[in-house]
């Protein structure tokens, strides 16, 4: 007698939804994960950059009496910092090291890069207006920022409009080659002929900010309340260590008076002193 049962084979409907829906909550659960993991990745490889910029700037200004860098004008006018990256890069010889792997900026159609890191103006000036920066009038380079992150900026390293020192005659076409950008935090400055605002911070709102840079002399851009990476961002200091922080921890502004000076928000947008950083965990200002 032939058996009428018969072989069960496949797979029920509820079966097979039930095992899509675990599938789908996996990937819900895992996604995410895999996500924050990438950005990490990220983060540690910005870091990386930042670092390798940091020997760099401790190797110029080995080479230049304890100067940091002043940037370069082709006017050789005061140059605000505009134009590191010339000065740093055949130190660094890579242009990879100038642009964060979470930059989504796309390189310029006249061969410019993005430029993730703006230089802190100040520095180059020794924390007062048209005078050169020195390492050595730093009072606190562990909390001093160096460079911070940044969006839709351009520049050319390995190029000599970056990359020559203090030139008697403006370029033809310096109008259309990008210089790479200088900051204090409120404002984000990269072309010099004319100088303008332009490209983002990458930052979120820095301490006691908001949209409008906290002042109105100094309107900014700001892609969103948080950072770059996982809601902070990278920041190089004047030691040379590499710190990642939230926005809130970071005081900017303009070099003060002294270095009990508190951050302020009115027409002078004072960056807090390295004696007086209270909420803060850096600052932008040399003093």
């Amino acid at each position: 007698m032939v058996s009428s049962d018969r072989s069960r084979c496949g797979f029920t409907l509820i079966e097979l939804v039930v095992v899509i829906a675990i599938i789908a909550i996996l990937a819900a659960i895992l996604f995410p994960v895999f996500a924050t993991a990438r950005e990490k990745a990220r983060q540690a490889s910005c870091a990386s950059n930042l670092k390798q910029l940091g020997l760099a700037f401790t190797q110029y200004t080995q080479d230049y009496d304890e100067m940091v860098p002043r940037g370069v004008l082709p006017n050789g006018a005061d140059t605000w910092g505009l134009g590191w990256s010339g000065q740093v890069y055949p130190y660094v010889k890579s242009l990879g090291v100038f642009t964060c792997p979470s930059d989504t900026t796309s390189p310029a159609s006249n061969g410019d890069i993005a430029i993730s890191y703006a230089y802190n103006m100040t520095l180059s000036r020794g924390g007062t207006y048209g005078i050169p920066g020195s390492v050595q009038s730093l009072s606190a380079p562990t909390v001093t920022v160096v460079l911070n992150e940044c969006s839709g900026v351009f520049a050319r390293p390995n190029n000599a409009m970056d990359i020559a020192l203090e030139q008697d005659t403006p370029q033809a076409n310096s109008s259309n080659i990008g210089y790479s950008p200088v900051s204090q935090g409120l404002n984000l400055y990269e072309y010099t002929n004319p100088r303008v605002n332009g490209g983002t911070f990458a930052t979120g709102y820095l301490g006691g900010r908001s949209a409008n840079g906290g002042g109105t002399n100094y309107p900014v851009e700001w892609p969103s309340s948080t950072g770059r990476h996982s809601n902070g961002s990278n920041y190089l200091m004047a030691d040379g260590h590499v710190k990642w922080l939230l926005g809130n921890l970071v005081s900017s502004g303009n070099p003060p008076p002294g270095q009990s000076t508190a951050q302020t928000i009115d027409a002078n947008n004072y960056a807090a002193g390295t004696a007086a950083l209270g909420q803060f965990a850096v600052t932008f200002s040399p003093i």
